[in-house]
Order: structure tokens, then C-alpha cells, then sequence
């Protein structure tokens, strides 16, 4: 035991440089997974990751390690910002003089090639007017002219090539000073508090070392977003489902493997309890007063809900640590997104693409001509994706045209929901009042009849059958002395009653023809009472 306390001790601490390498978004926050890669020699090390944002939920802490290695434990603590500046800004202090020192030693180099280019510049006049006289006298002077020449030519491209790479360096080394000294300035301003986690591992051969953090920050979250889209004639609706995703969890995720879930993690996983509540006999205080304060039963049931026992309440449970598969299973989805993603920790809603589907859909007219006699497209489209529906927002397209936004509710597989599509201009709906017939006045006893007869035509266009829905109405009424009844004077539509006297007449009407019904409501009624609103 006193051996293991030494090395513990004596543990080495290595810090990586590790900023996340994978995201799984829920609806209230998200948990990230940070990769580092170590060499780490054989005994016990303390490998740290630093800057993990305040949000984070330490309990929500895991580690995996890879390699001959042992996970001993992890243990966090708070770097407040303060702390986190001030050695930050020693860091860049120390960087910014590494840096001028750096420019010191260039502009000594471009010094160097400036004053040796001045002096080859020199050479060659005082060469020039030496080899002339040489000429003069000797008979080697054309072959040693030629070869000091050679020799100035090479040491000029010589110092001009090396001018133009310390002026280069010195740029690229300014360009740096400036960086350093503007985050300098921005630290007082900008810093914030952070977590630092500690995975202490034991190494039983040394090698190259991974580690992967796990952790929960709140902060983000994803709302579904969907686009349906019809053709307006075949039997299938295209659904695109794209996440939007929005995160202030204190830390940029750049490139990131991106996955969302439908999960809620934390709502926990206990079933509620339900604890019993006694009855308990009522005995009545003795008092002079009894019958003020309420009757006796109400102060019966006060009394026995004070007497009650208050069952104590539940501890709230752990927040579930969920684990991120790209799969439907009995309790959640989750979608990973193909592509590596990025994300600044500002609130910017990104949307990103999940997934595709085509849909099963039952096509339909549907008009209400008594209000508008527009024929709107209905779709009875069958959730036959292997994942459930979430509530969402949803644009509608018909022939890669928007049409508008609706809600959809919680969908589960197998089950069908209706989306419209907007008008259709190619089935035209015509309703006309064909006649109305109200009997006089008569005496008591005697029942009277009011009849109204309508007329429905249907135009289409289509170049295929389409079947149309005409929803109608009839007066309602609340007096078992008014009747109410309805019949088909022609044609032969299908017909369906609902609650409120509403009628839907189902017709199905051949590509580019004409289809239509008539039919009649009547009212009986006492012959001495006058009746309101019929029609």
C-alpha cells in the first residue's frame, strides 16, 4: 500500500493537447468525447486535459484507454479565470520574447546580405579597372577576368537569395508577434473559468498511449426540421430529416463526428412510484363551534389529508449517461451525420442533413365547397422509416415548389399522418343550390318540411383518376321534435358522417372528365314553430 501512495506520488504528468474529436447532441445537452496519444514510458502517469469548459458535469466523467495500460481513476478541479489568464499571459510573454529575439537574429541576416551585396558591388568596380591594366601587360588576363566574374555572379545570388528569405521570415515572424500580443490584450476580457481532468493510468509496457475523455456539458441542444416532397401524382412522399443544432457549451468543436439523439438522458430511467394514501376513520373535535368553518364532510377530508402520511419524496435520480449508436433501438434514435462538422460555441443554429426517406402515400382531393371550393392535395402518408417521428416543423414542396410549413406530431413507425400539399388548380369543384321548397304555415299539430337541393360538379384535368373528397353539411339540431335527414338524388358517391352534421362524399372521377351528385337535406318540424338559421 505504501509503495502504491510513493508512486502515485511520483506519478508523471504528461498533458495532451486534445480538443474534441466527437459530439452526440441531445435535446437539453450534448457529450463530448476528447482523443489524445501519448508516448508514456512504463509506471504511472497523470495525463492531463485542460480547458474543458464550466458546464461541464464532472459525475459525467469516463475514460477508455488503449494499449497495455490500467485506468486507476480521474479526479477534476476548477481553473478560474484568473489563474487560467495569468498563465496564459506568462506563456505569451515568454512566446513574445522568443519571438523578437527570433527577429533580432533575422534583421541581423538581412544586415549581413545587404553589406555583402555592397561589397560585391564594390569588388566588381575595383576588379574591373584592375583587369583592364592586367590586359594590357599579361596574357592570362581574358581567362582570370572570366573566373572573378563567375565568382561575384554566384556570391551576388548568393546574398540576394539570402536577403529575400530573412525579409520573408521577418514578415511571417511579425504576423506572429501581432497574433501573441492581440490575444494578450483580449485575456482580461474574454477569460472564463475552466475544468481541468486528471486520468491517472498505470502502464505496464511503454508505448504509444491512448486515451479518450468522455463528458456531458449543457449548453446544446437540436430541434428536427423536415421537407416533405410530392411530385403530385405518384403514391410516395420524399422526407428529408436535418438536424438544427445550437451550441453555447464553452468550447469550439471543429471537425468533429457528429451524431444527435433522440434520447433524454435527463429525464432518468426510474418508473415513478406510486405510494398508498390511507383512509382513516373520521372522529369529529369536541367543539362549540362546530358547524362554523364548513360542513362536516369537507372538514371530514381535511382532516384525513392532514392525518394522512406524506410518503417522502424520492432522491431525483443520476443523470443517465447515454450511450451514442447510429441506430434505432427500443428507446431512442441516433443519427450521425456523415461528414465532419464544425461548430463555434456562439448560439449559431446550424442546419445539418441526417437522412432521406421516401414514404408510402395515399393521394387525395379534398374540398369544402360550401366555404371555398378550392380542391386541396391531401397526402395519407405511412411512416414506414425505421425510426419514429419527432414533433417538428415541416416545409412542403409539390414539384420542387414550397407550398408552406406545417407541424408534425410524434409519428411512430407503421403509422400514418395526413400533410397537405396546397391547392390543385387542375381539379375545378362547382356547388350550386338547385332548388328550396319550405311549406306555409300550419296549424298546431301539423309538422312542416323545408328542403334545400344542391348540385356538386367536379372538373379534372389529370391525366389519371383522382379521387375527391366534398365535405358537406347539414343542420344540427338539440329538440327531438326537428328531424333532420339527407339523400342522394343522383350519382353515387361514398358517403361518411361525422360529428356536427358533417357529411363527406367520396368521388372518384376519371382522368380528364367530369364527375358530380346531387342531394338533399330536409327539416321536420312542429307546424306552429318558427325554426332559425337552416341553410
Amino acid at each position: 500500500m505504501l509503495s502504491l501512495l510513493l508512486a502515485l506520488a511520483m506519478a508523471d504528468v504528461v498533458e495532451v493537447t486534445a480538443a474534441p474529436s466527437e459530439v452526440t447532441v441531445y435535446a437539453d445537452r450534448a457529450r463530448v468525447t476528447r482523443s489524445g496519444l501519448s508516448q508514456l514510458a512504463r509506471g504511472i502517469h497523470e495525463v492531463t486535459f485542460v480547458g474543458l469548459p464550466a458546464t461541464t458535469d464532472a459525475a459525467s466523467l469516463t475514460a477508455d484507454v488503449s494499449g497495455s495500460v490500467e485506468l486507476l481513476d480521474i479526479q477534476v478541479r476548477m481553473v478560474s479565470a484568473v489563474e487560467a489568464a495569468d498563465e496564459r499571459v506568462a506563456g505569451l510573454l515568454t512566446q513574445i520574447q522568443t519571438l523578437l529575439d527570433t527577429r533580432q537574429d533575422l534583421l541581423d541576416d538581412q544586415q549581413a546580405a545587404t553589406a555583402k551585396l555592397s561589397s560585391i558591388g564594390s569588388a566588381r568596380s575595383a576588379s574591373a579597372t584592375q583587369l583592364s591594366a592586367q590586359l594590357l601587360v599579361g596574357t592570362n588576363g581574358p581567362s582570370r577576368a572570366d573566373a572573378l566574374q563567375r565568382q561575384l555572379s554566384r556570391e551576388d545570388a548568393e546574398a540576394r537569395s539570402a536577403l529575400r528569405q530573412a525579409t520573408l521570415a521577418i514578415r511571417d515572424v511579425d504576423v506572429d508577434i501581432a497574433a501573441a500580443r492581440r490575444e494578450q490584450a483580449s485575456l482580461g476580457s474574454n477569460a472564463t473559468d475552466t475544468l481541468t481532468a486528471v486520468v491517472r493510468v498505470d502502464v505496464a509496457a511503454g508505448g504509444r498511449i491512448g486515451v479518450d475523455l468522455t463528458y456531458t456539458v449543457s449548453g446544446a441542444y437540436w430541434q428536427p426540421r423536415y421537407d416533405l416532397r410530392s411530385d403530385g401524382g405518384s403514391d410516395s412522399v420524399s422526407l428529408s430529416l436535418s438536424a438544427i443544432v445550437t451550441q453555447r457549451t464553452g468550447e469550439d468543436w471543429s471537425n468533429v463526428d457528429l451524431s444527435v439523439s433522440s434520447a433524454r438522458p435527463g429525464r432518468g430511467t426510474d418508473v415513478p412510484r406510486l405510494d398508498p394514501f390511507w383512509l382513516m376513520a373520521y372522529r369529529p373535535r369536541p367543539s362549540s363551534r362546530a358547524s362554523r368553518g364548513g360542513g362536516a364532510p369537507m372538514r371530514a377530508m381535511a382532516e384525513m389529508d392532514n392525518a394522512a402520511p406524506v410518503a417522502a419524496a424520492a432522491p431525483p435520480a443520476p443523470m443517465e449517461v447515454a450511450q451514442a449508436v447510429v441506430e434505432t433501438q427500443l428507446a431512442a434514435t441516433t443519427f450521425g451525420v456523415e461528414n465532419p462538422e464544425s461548430m463555434p460555441s456562439d448560439g449559431t443554429a446550424r442546419k445539418v442533413l441526417l437522412t432521406t426517406v421516401d414514404l408510402e402515400s395515399e393521394l387525395r382531393h379534398v374540398s369544402v365547397p360550401r366555404i371555398d371550393a378550392t380542391a386541396f392535395l391531401i397526402g395519407e402518408v405511412t411512416n414506414t422509416a425505421s425510426f419514429p417521428l419527432l414533433p417538428g416543423p415541416a416545409g412542403v414542396f409539390v414539384g420542387g415548389a414550397y407550398v408552406g410549413d406545417i407541424m408534425l406530431d410524434t409519428v411512430p413507425t407503421g403509422e400514418t399522418f395526413d400533410v397537405s400539399f396546397g391547392p390543385d388548380d387542375r381539379v375545378l369543384v362547382t356547388r350550386t343550390r338547385l332548388g328550396t321548397n319550405i311549406d306555409g304555415d300550419g296549424p298546431v299539430g301539423r309538422r312542416r318540411n323545408a328542403e334545400w337541393k344542391w348540385g356538386v360538379d367536379i372538373r379534372s384535368t389529370h391525366q389519371s383518376p383522382v379521387n375527391v373528397e366534398i365535405r358537406e353539411q347539414v343542420p344540427t339540431s338539440r329538440s327531438e321534435d326537428v328531424v333532420v335527414a339527407y339523400k342522394i338524388e343522383s350519382g353515387a358517391p361514398e358517403i361518411s358522417e361525422e360529428d356536427g352534421g358533417i357529411l363527406a362524399f367520396t368521388v372518384d372521377v376519371p382522368a380528364r372528365r367530369s364527375a358530380g351528385f346531387e342531394w338533399t337535406y330536409t327539416v321536420t318540424y312542429p307546424g306552429d314553430r318558427t325554426l332559425g338559421w337552416m341553410e
